[in-house]
């Protein structure tokens, strides 16, 4: 179940983040809408996100949210309306931007280590084989020091802990040093213990790195984000320090969850 933040322990993490003012624009969404077929997945969508933003998109399942993410990605492409990235069309940047699905796509049972898992995230795209340098090997043990998993480089990552998984596919993703990092629900397969750990450490990368952040668990990571986008086939944006209010567990959106009543009522 989702918890509840008291207002000290959310004040001192606004603190540690800091205000985030005049920063460049790195995501524009103008007036965007998508169609899956005939389903209106999104409506007229509009909202930026600025360098070193920690932005949330909640919304309930089918509500657009990882739309969102794949349009962002390049994956796919608005019906209508504008996106840009970095100022160019979404795809053409992607050295620049990284993402950790929401489930791993890895057989539990292919004998690949949290290494290679890791070294993943420096395969270029014009590579044949996955030959790696002394530098890359680096950069992914850098990875995996930060992600708190070097002492795990050598298991089997299907042997992993969901905690575990999840630390290994944040690492590979950062091991490029990407600008901005997209993130599926990335507490949906960890025990409530570890949430904690991953959202500090998230947080200590938003001092370097752009974070979108699609979440369910909103009244735990509203007290990490300085913004929140409220989907459900429209969009409204709130600035989670001055516009949210009303803390209470609430289960309209999944089985279990913690959500806040916004002004906006989506």
């Amino acid at each position: 179940m989702g918890r509840r933040i008291d207002n000290n322990d959310k004040n001192d993490n606004n603190d540690k983040r800091g205000k985030i003012l005049d920063k460049p624009e790195v995501i524009n969404f103008d007036k965007v809408s998508f169609f899956y077929g005939k389903n209106e997945i999104l409506r007229d969508v509009t909202f930026s996100v600025k360098k070193e933003d920690f932005f949330a998109i909640i919304g309930p399942n089918g509500g657009g949210k990882t739309t969102i993410l794949r349009l962002m990605l390049g994956f796919i492409k608005p019906t209508s309306g504008k996106i840009t990235v970095f100022g160019e069309e979404p795809g053409r940047n992607f050295t620049k931007i990284a993402s950790v699905p929401q489930f791993s796509s890895h057989d539990r049972l292919f004998p690949i280590t949290v290494e290679e898992v890791v070294l993943q995230g420096l395969i270029k795209s014009t590579s044949f084989l996955p030959i790696y340098t002394k530098s890359e090997k680096e950069k992914a043990a850098d990875a995996m020091k930060k992600l708190g998993i070097s002492d795990r480089a050598g298991a089997r990552f299907g042997d992993l802990s969901g905690g575990l998984k999840q630390r290994t596919l944040i690492a590979r993703a950062i091991a490029s040093d990407p600008e901005i990092l997209l993130l599926d629900e990335p507490v949906a397969s960890v025990d409530s213990s570890v949430e904690k750990d991953i959202y500090e450490m998230l947080l200590d990368m938003n001092k370097k790195i752009t974070i979108v952040m699609v979440s369910h668990d909103i009244g735990f990571v509203s007290s990490f984000v300085n913004k929140i986008g409220c989907v459900n086939k429209i969009f409204v944006e709130h600035n989670s320090k001055d516009e949210m209010c009303c803390l209470e567990e609430h289960h309209a959106y999944s089985g279990k969850t913690t959500m806040i009543h916004h002004k906006c009522g989506i």
